[in-house]
């Protein structure tokens, strides 16, 4: 059976920190805001230790949460971007 990554039932947005959104500014790329849409809340709860992971790429999500390794895929990338920007967790 195929397994898909970083799965969750609702849209991300931060409000505090992006109030008129993702896509909004310069401070994301397109693909960036989009991915942080559709699987912000994943990331969060990965890089929080709340959900652990399931596959491959969310195992090497959580070892670059962890300070383990360096970004290396699109997702770490933009959570990396995200984090340093809004200055959470």
């Amino acid at each position: 059976m195929f397994q898909v990554a970083f799965l969750t039932e609702s849209s991300f947005s931060d409000h505090e920190n992006y109030p008129d959104g993702f896509y909004k500014g310069d401070a994301f790329t397109a693909e960036e805001a989009a991915l942080l849409e559709k699987h912000g809340h994943a990331y969060c709860a990965f890089a929080t230790g709340i959900r652990q992971p399931v596959v491959l790429l969310e195992r090497e999500f959580v070892d670059f949460c962890k300070g383990d390794k360096q970004p290396s895929n699109i997702h770490e990338r933009t959570w990396l971007r995200y984090v340093s920007k809004a200055a959470v967790l």
